[in-house]
């Protein structure tokens, strides 16, 4: 132990000895326990030399409470924690009592006193602390979360004591630094964020648009309008506008972060009086924003929303989508839910519920709304909606869930029973909607069915309901294919991303059925003959909007699936050639594509057929190559141009080796083997940036388009020329 150190001598009775004379006042270090930790600590006394040796030191109660403190601060140095002279600077620098400060970090009314004093914080009450040492604006976020705990006078008093203190920092610098650090974990373009990363100066630019064309703009409307402009956004071109990343709260969908979003520096928000809400940040023009960086699609997304929630209180637009007498129900069950239960927990249920609550979120719009009904069913609200909207959306659901969930290299590929139901002025309970719907879907899963069904008087639900479909579609095949159309799409070059051609794809709609995906009907028309005037139809029409297209692509080629039926007809190449000179289509820009029930055929019926089609210039493709055991056999035995690489390889490809090597081999072996190679399923750009080095010729996927209808095919095209 080091030598006492002598701070000087006083003149005072000695309680030791009983008598008023001149005692020592002493310093050593002092070791002591505290926590499980030995801590030294500087250690002060009085020395009386009347005493015995053993009996000649005492301490005032003043001098051990400043002992005690000592020790306790030794302690909360070693450990890396405030002490309490750097606890009562941060208090003092916003001006606050002990009570205050406590209060505004929601503790208890001593907590402040009894660090500062005596007791030793916790990690976690420390780094609250320095959370508002040296940021203001995380002092304005604590305060507007506990705002509950002051009256508003008191409330006032201290966020001017607060703003007083961030007027002496760059408060531009630390307004977006601790909004960006709320989306620190989204970092990369995902589906939380719509596949946009956040751009601070696009929301500012954005809330101060509204402001100017909106009167008595508030905060929770504001959030609102937001949320719908990223949605519409999303819907229009496949990404969000802000980047922000939205959380269902009471009222309705709220950012990340919107207590730090209100405290962006240029942004004009002031706090006034509100009736209902005691304060509200209302909103108003920022001078001089700049709008630039706003594009005009931006804009008019933007006075979309503008014109639809202008005139509407917050509460008007979180009911607006409860609001209508018609409307489409959907409820969807996502398949083997439970199974993921027991194989990994339902830690991995709750986290692949978030993705796809962040997947449906941004699928919903003014008219839309989806509730999560249990562990593994949503219900989505489609406000005047007909039965062939309804279906429609679920393709889009559906195409969402086509990418696979993926939790710490495990793959989820999810299917979903779906059950639909139209009211058109119900008034009966909703219970009753809801066990209609839930009929259907155990109906569906009992036959272990995943297409769409609806309850209604038109379509009961009975074991002969798909046969009764197919006798409906079957006679609209023979009805001239009353029903059928072709959607396009876009089949673009690797290295660049422009569009080289598309493929044709065959579907059909009729009331009261609506859309009715080719999933459902073509393999029951494959074993039917009318599959040959399907296919011929189909065939026709793709050449004839071919040409069209061709005006802006002169290179444009079109790739249509062959039938078997086709296939084993001994016209159908005199077919082929009859409307390539028809619509006077190229025949080296048409590609037709050998499906996989072709491929189950015998070599020696499609061999002679295929060489007569490729000497008179027309092109062959194996689809969905890799899969079906005889892909290898047919292609060496066949005259093929291309190989399309079914899209089941490519999903979670960049976290699958085995998947890689296999693309790899493939397209290897395409390109030693003089064919062109098409991969399948590029649905967003990191995935299409990974693939580029695999040397494909062609992408497919709904990256650059879903399947889309002539007229908006000749959109995509115009937009490249």
């Amino acid at each position: 132990m080091e030598a006492d150190t002598l701070i000087r001598k006083i003149h005072m009775s000695c309680p030791l000895c009983g008598k008023t004379h001149e005692v020592e006042e002493r310093k050593k270090i002092a070791t002591i326990n505290l926590k499980g930790e030995d801590v030294t600590y500087e250690e002060r006394f009085y020395f009386c030399a009347n005493v015995d040796e053993d009996e000649n030191e005492f301490e005032t109660g003043a001098m051990t409470n400043e002992n005690l403190l000592n020790a306790r601060n030794a302690y909360r140095v070693k450990m890396g924690l405030l002490t309490s002279d750097e606890i009562v600077a941060i208090r003092e620098s916003y001006g606050l009592s002990q009570v205050d400060l406590a209060k505004l970090l929601g503790w208890g009314e001593a907590t402040i006193s009894r660090y500062e004093s005596k007791a030793i914080q916790d990690e976690a009450y420390d780094t609250m602390l320095r959370l508002i040492k040296d940021n203001p604006l995380q002092a304005l976020e604590f305060l507007k979360k506990n705002a509950d705990k002051f009256q508003s006078m008191k409330r006032f008093e201290i966020r001017k004591k607060i703003v007083e203190k961030l007027d002496s920092y760059g408060k531009e610098f630390l307004t977006r630094q601790i909004f960006e650090g709320e989306y620190a974990n989204f970092d990369e373009p995902s589906d939380s964020n719509g596949f946009t990363l956040l751009n601070i100066d696009k929301i500012e630019a954005m809330i101060s648009y509204i402001a100017e064309r909106v009167n008595n703009l508030f905060k929770v409307k504001l959030m609102k309008m937001l949320w719908y402009s990223d949605v519409l956004s999303f819907v229009e071109n496949g990404c969000s506008m802000t980047g922000m990343v939205y959380r269902h709260e009471p009222m309705g969908a709220l950012p990340v972060g919107h207590y730090s979003l209100m405290n962006l520096e240029n942004l004009n928000v002031q706090e006034e009086m509100s009736y209902n809400y005691d304060t509200m940040p209302h909103v108003y023009p920022t001078a001089n924003m700049d709008y630039s960086v706003l594009s005009g699609g931006e804009k008019a997304i933007l006075d979309k929303v503008i014109a639809k929630f202008k005139d509407y209180k917050a509460k008007d637009i979180v009911d607006y989508i409860q609001q209508g007498r018609k409307v489409a129900v959907l409820e969807i069950e996502i398949d083997h839910m439970n199974d993921i239960n027991i194989l990994y927990g339902t830690n991995y249920s709750d986290r692949i519920q978030k993705v796809l609550a962040y997947r449906f979120i941004y699928m919903m719009d003014a008219d839309k709304a989806v509730y999560r009904m249990g562990n593994s069913n949503y219900a989505f609200i489609l406000r005047d909606a007909s039965r062939e909207e309804a279906a429609a959306f679920l393709e889009k659901i559906r195409a969402r869930l086509e990418e696979s969930v993926v939790l710490e290299n495990n793959h989820f590929d999810l299917k979903i029973y779906a059950s639909g139901i139209i009211l058109d002025h119900y008034e009966g309970e909703i219970s009753t909607v809801q066990s209609k719907l839930e009929y259907v879907l155990g109906k569906m899963r009992t036959r272990r069915d995943h297409k769409l069904m609806f309850f209604n008087d038109l379509v009961q639900i009975n074991g002969d309901v798909d046969l009764d479909l197919m006798k409906i579609i079957h006679q609209s095949v023979l009805n001239q294919c009353d029903g059928f159309y072709v959607e396009y799409q876009p089949v673009v070059h690797a290295q660049t991303g422009e569009i080289a051609g598309a493929e044709a794809l065959v579907r059909w709609k009729k009331e009261p059925y609506g859309i009715v995906p080719p999933g459902m009907f073509i393999d029951w028309l494959e074993s039917n003959p009318c599959m040959y005037d399907l296919g011929n139809f189909v065939l026709k029409q793709a050449l004839t909007d071919a040409v069209e297209f061709r005006k802006s692509n002169p290179d444009f080629f079109i790739n249509v699936n062959m039938s078997a039926k086709q296939l084993e007809r001994k016209t159908f190449c005199g077919v082929v050639m009859a409307l390539l000179k028809e619509t006077g289509f190229p025949a080296g820009q048409l590609c037709l594509e050998l499906t996989e029930r072709c491929r189950s055929m015998p070599v020696s019926v499609m061999e002679e057929k295929l060489l007569y089609l490729k000497q008179h210039g027309v092109r062959l493709a194996m689809d969905d190559y890799g899969t079906g055991s005889a892909s290898s056999s047919v292609l060496l035995q066949t005259p093929m141009d291309e190989i399309k690489i079914d899209m089941s390889f490519i999903r979670g490809i960049t976290d699958n080796q085995t998947k890689q090597a296999l693309v790899r081999s493939m397209v290897d072996f395409a390109n030693k083997a003089d064919l062109k190679s098409c991969l399948e399923g590029v649905e967003d750009e990191k995935l299409q940036n990974y693939l580029r080095s695999f040397g494909a010729t062609w992408f497919q996927g709904y990256y650059y388009s879903r399947p889309v209808q002539a007229a908006a095919m000749q959109k995509l095209l115009n937009m490249e020329n």
